[in-house]
């Protein structure tokens, strides 16, 4: 066994896995990676074993390249599949014996759970990724924007970067690409509430709208509808939404 390793434990809020892996990242100080997690737990376990050319660094230099692996595996998982991740929980960086104290820990919420094969097919996603230095700028927003608690500031930020992936000059751009997704029911269009206009949004451009208006209430199929409900109907659409961004992203840019 490696004794000289850094170890972070990893806490996705929705997601249950089983399998495993390890591998060479390709890096001049980090031998191997190993990825494994604990059946019926939330969180995974990461240990970067180094090279023996490594024990010459400073800790700090050991922290930042890891931190720097880290943040690809990260990112990696929250794109793939919409995986909610709070900050790592960082168990000690040992070297022959002697250990750092952890400085952060994780949150646990609810659990998803993967297919074995799509496990596999993740795990390894992370392996190539990692060893190709792979850090993509909007998997890293996308997976910041993920981390929002709050849905209200999460649905506008989401929507934003959207917009952002598409490259869209209006919201009418954003509301054709959003009709082309599988996530489109039509039967959920709503007449804008701007003045003079007759026309329909998609329920995430309307919703988004709402928003930015805060009106004290909206008048929806012949009912009154008080801000307080709209944001609760935020609530209910924000995880589509935020599959729709990573399409936006995934045909736009990368």
């Amino acid at each position: 066994m490696n004794n000289n390793y850094l170890e972070y434990s990893l806490t996705p809020t929705n997601l249950l896995m089983v399998s495993s892996i390890d591998f060479d990242p390709n890096d001049e100080w980090i031998e191997k990676i190993k990825i494994s997690s604990m059946p019926g737990h939330f969180h995974f376990n990461l240990k970067f074993e180094l090279r023996e050319n490594a024990i010459k660094q400073s800790q700090a230099r050991l922290k930042q390249k890891c931190n720097m692996l880290l943040a690809i595996i990260e990112d990696e998982l929250s794109f793939s599949y919409g995986i909610k991740l709070y900050h790592p929980h960082f168990l000690g960086l040992f070297l022959d014996g002697d250990r750092q104290l952890a400085t952060h820990q994780g949150i646990i919420i609810e659990p998803i759970t993967l297919s074995q094969s799509d496990e596999e097919s993740l795990l390894n996603k992370i392996c190539e990724v990692v060893q190709n230095r792979s850090s993509h700028v909007y998997k890293r927003l996308y997976r910041n924007v993920l981390q929002i608690a709050d849905p209200i500031a999460r649905f506008m930020l989401l929507y934003s970067l959207m917009q952002l992936a598409l490259e869209a000059d209006n919201q009418k751009e954003v509301d054709n690409f959003i009709r082309i997704t599988t996530w489109y029911d039509s039967n959920l269009d709503r007449i804008t509430t701007r003045k003079r206009a007759s026309y329909k949004e998609t329920i995430y451009s309307w919703l988004r709208n709402a928003i930015g208006h805060t009106q004290e209430s909206y008048i929806i199929g012949g009912r009154s509808y008080s801000f307080e409900e709209i944001l609760v109907e935020v609530d209910r659409f924000v995880d589509e939404l935020s599959l729709i961004t990573r399409q936006a992203i995934e045909n736009n840019k990368i």
